[in-house]
């Protein structure tokens, strides 16, 4: 997304401020009564006062725009004159002084108004606006044409309307359906079994997320979609400050699926294995713990418990995420000796099934896999490739020695990971918890 996309102002989050999410919203339900509302009646300078003012401006106007370039003309009875709806970013310097004016004029709002009409099937011509703004011509010819690529992509995933609704089980009724328009994908964060995720523009709360897209591929297999959206239905009731957080679901208008869930933006551990010192990696570790802890108590066993799955954000908390395989077991019919998850992190009974229930044992198994990659660089068991790892586990490979490879860790580490990595889940750690405050016991002798 480029800065052409967001607002000018610098002030703080608009979730910060409830009178301006008020005024969004009482400004968005005078559209939706049917009448046209005067945008100026909900700007005044008293709703939001100060610096914010400018940002409320901002918003209120990409508001106006989708719902005047997406609706017909309206006119009086008897024939009376149709009232023109549409309006140029020029009309917005006159009704709103204080978001530019015709020598600097907002590019953001630029921006929208190609973006919206173009959506709308009034395609304007990139010359039109630098006629009308022609100091502005190379920066807008540069930003039309992101827009344009932006807009072909989302073409190309939703070439017509699906209006199947996204609620397919009880267990999300209470979960926010958007729509797909409230935000811009800016980059792909990486990819899953079924999804893709994406660093995305959230526009109406001005604030970065991550969207989980169901691969393309999936739309139109049976039950995906309700495997998808139940993720959404597993973080809902795992409200834990070591799990990542769901904010709501939607389709695109063909109706591939979408999760909006929290964005780490301090990556995942896997590009911190063999280079987190040993205190800060058994912190990690025990903060996980906490959070499979938390799932286990609500009876969801995640499966697939990795460094790439913990997720860091901007204060340096972990959390876990991707329970995508936590459900697919009992959603796709697979049995619990089931093959899925990562080869290098399966616990025994995952990999082999054994006659074993794959339970909260799997979890901490992995979890103690996880920990051994971060200090050492290395999973404690390695191959190039899913059958080279089940080949290896099978002819009976153990773990090197974690002290011989990072000698200066506790004894008590050690043992504490040897429990954990067990062939019998008898004999691991019998809870999460347990898991936890040996780490952090442990976290005390390194």
């Amino acid at each position: 997304m480029s800065l052409l996309d967001r607002p000018q102002s610098k002030a703080p989050s608009i979730g910060d401020d409830d009178r301006f999410d008020a005024a969004v919203a009482a400004f968005e339900a005078a559209w939706q009564s049917g009448k046209v509302p005067d945008i100026r009646a909900f700007a005044d300078a008293d709703t939001v006062p100060g610096p914010r003012r400018a940002e409320l401006l901002h918003e209120l106007v990409r508001v106006d725009l989708e719902y005047r370039w997406r609706s017909e003309p309206v006119g009086a009875e008897n024939g009376m004159p149709r009232e023109p709806l549409r309006r140029g970013t020029e009309d917005y310097l006159v009704l709103l002084p204080g978001i530019g004016d015709a020598q600097n004029p907002p590019l953001d709002l630029l921006a929208e108004e190609y973006r919206v009409r173009q959506r709308w099937g009034k395609r304007p011509n990139v010359n039109e606006f630098t006629q009308r703004f022609p100091e502005l011509a190379a920066e807008l010819t540069a930003a039309f044409a992101r827009i344009d690529l932006e807009l072909q992509k989302e073409a190309e995933e939703a070439p017509s309307m699906d209006t199947r609704p996204p609620l397919i089980s009880p267990d999300l009724v209470h979960l926010p359906q958007f729509d797909y328009r409230e935000f811009v994908l800016e980059s792909h964060l990486g990819s899953g079994g079924i999804g893709k995720v994406y660093r995305a523009w959230w526009k109406s709360r001005q604030k970065h997320v991550a969207v989980k897209m169901l691969r393309k591929h999936w739309w139109r297999q049976p039950g995906v979609d309700e495997l998808f959206f139940r993720e959404a239905a597993i973080l809902v009731k795992l409200r834990h400050p070591n799990i990542v957080s769901v904010h709501g679901i939607g389709r695109t208008s063909q109706g591939g699926c979408f999760l909006v869930i929290d964005l780490m933006d301090g990556g995942d551990l896997s590009s911190l294995d063999g280079t987190a010192l040993p205190a800060q990696a058994l912190e990690w570790a025990a903060q996980a713990a906490d959070g499979l802890a938390y799932a286990h108590q609500q009876g969801v066993v995640h499966r697939d418990v990795k460094p790439s799955n913990l997720l860091l954000d901007r204060s340096g908390r972990v959390k876990v995420a991707d329970f995508g395989l936590a459900l697919l077991t009992t959603i796709s019919g697979r049995g619990d000796d089931g093959l899925i998850g990562t080869a290098a992190y399966m616990a025994p009974e995952q990999l082999f099934g054994e006659g074993r229930q794959v339970g909260k044992g799997a979890d901490i198994f992995s979890l103690g896999a996880a920990l051994y990659t971060l200090l050492t660089g290395q999973p404690p068991y390695e191959g190039g490739s899913f059958i080279d790892v089940v080949e290896r586990r099978l002819n009976g490979a153990q773990p090197v020695s974690l002290r011989s490879l990072c000698p200066d860790v506790p004894e008590s580490l050690e043992n504490a990971l040897a429990r954990c990595l067990v062939r019998d889940p008898n004999k691991r750690f019998a809870t999460a918890e347990e898991l936890a405050a040996a780490l952090r016991r442990a976290a005390g002798d390194a």
